[in-house]
């Protein structure tokens, strides 16, 4: 199990999400809860998720289901995912990611891969 952290970082008007150790499916699902949580508690619509320090154990079929289970979690709370903008960082080795950003644009979601934070933030800012 991974251990995470999700915030609503006032300064930005972002949510941000921190994992660290290995990630399983059930770890996504449950910091996603609470992402949407917080978007809905402050009507934030920028999230940046710090997956630098993680490594996963999700399978191909858990990759592509990703984006249509988020946009499912996120209609049941009233919002559409394809309002929110979201920065992934991911350090070396996270190929599996990029075709999570593969499929989730292809859903109609508005993700973007980084490698750097800063990077990121600046994006999600449109700096």
């Amino acid at each position: 199990m991974s251990k995470h952290s999700v915030r609503y970082d006032a300064d930005n008007s972002m949510i941000l999400i921190e994992y660290h150790g290995v990630v399983h499916k059930t770890d996504v699902k449950s910091i996603r809860s609470r992402a949407i949580e917080l978007t809905n508690e402050h009507q934030c619509h920028l999230s940046l998720t710090d997956f630098r320090d993680a490594t996963f154990e999700l399978s191909t079929l858990d990759i592509v289901e990703l984006p249509e289970s988020t946009s499912k979690a996120y209609s049941e709370n009233d919002l559409s995912v394809a309002n929110v903008k979201r920065a992934i960082v991911v350090g070396d080795g996270a190929e599996e990611l990029e075709f999570l950003e593969t499929v989730s644009i292809n859903r109609g979601q508005n993700v973007k891969l980084f490698h750097d934070f800063d990077q990121a933030k600046a994006w999600l800012l449109g700096d």
